[in-house]
């Protein structure tokens, strides 16, 4: 069996640009059913909490309890490579969305991109960002926590 290193990439700067808050929003109801159907039938849901819809920008982002570089530890830890994407030579990024709830739990949990060739890779980061539910920090609105959405890039590489 080939000796496989993993190494996560995380784009701070590009999980920055796409966190949003989420609330309620009604006039853009129809925009975020339609949205919300595209990324259940896209990618898979971890739990649905709300309709609520994206609304104005944060002025603070929600964050992983201690910080972007223990983020990076704690996934780097626990991903598991799958074995048929290493047998197969696979390597790719996967793109996982989740809201971080105003307590710091994560809710619709899924990934915005699919690897064709090597759907666990969706399966494992899926599984590893779950495990970090609870350990978030919420995005604010003025002195107001908020729901707000993220976006987390996970590449698999293979060395």
């Amino acid at each position: 069996m080939k000796t496989s290193k993993l190494f996560i990439l995380f784009l701070f700067a590009f999980s920055r640009l796409n966190a949003q808050a989420i609330g309620p929003n009604k006039s853009d109801n129809k925009d975020a059913m339609e949205s919300l159907e595209k990324s259940t039938r896209a990618g898979v849901i971890f739990e649905l909490k709300s309709d609520s819809l994206p609304s104005h920008s944060l002025e603070k982002i929600a964050e992983y309890d201690g910080g972007m570089q223990k983020l990076y530890q704690f996934i780097g830890n626990k991903v598991k490579y799958p074995l048929r994407c290493i047998d197969a030579d696979i390597e790719g990024l996967v793109l996982v969305e989740f809201v971080v709830e105003k307590d710091g739990t994560l809710s619709n949990v899924s990934t915005r991109t699919h690897h064709k060739s090597c759907s666990e890779m969706d399966v494992e980061a899926i599984r590893v960002i779950k495990m970090t539910s609870g350990k978030w920090k919420p995005g604010y609105r003025g002195s107001e926590p908020v729901r707000s959405k993220y976006r987390l890039p996970v590449r698999f590489d293979l060395n």
